[in-house]
């Protein structure tokens, strides 16, 4: 799911920000920080947005989401779920 230029670059290393509750790439060498969604953020908006009664979600672009459609049922699950 993430760009060509960053999967399986060795020089960088993955994180969890627990605060916004997203993914990141990071390198210190080349001092590139690279934020991005994955399922499991994309997931957790999609709960707040429905716990909190919001309208529902939306999202800029699906062009990088797998054949499996991750990103996309990982925003529609809990609207789905009863």
């Amino acid at each position: 799911m993430l760009g060509p230029e960053w999967a399986g670059d060795p020089g960088f290393r993955r994180g969890w920000d627990p605060i916004v509750r997203s993914p990141y790439l990071w390198n210190p060498e080349k001092k590139i920080w690279v934020s991005y969604e994955n399922p499991r953020s994309i997931q957790d908006r999609s709960l707040f947005a429905k716990r909190h009664r919001l309208a529902g979600m939306m999202m800029w672009e699906l062009g990088a989401d797998d054949p499996q459609h991750s990103l996309l049922a990982a925003m529609t699950g809990p609207w789905l779920r009863s």
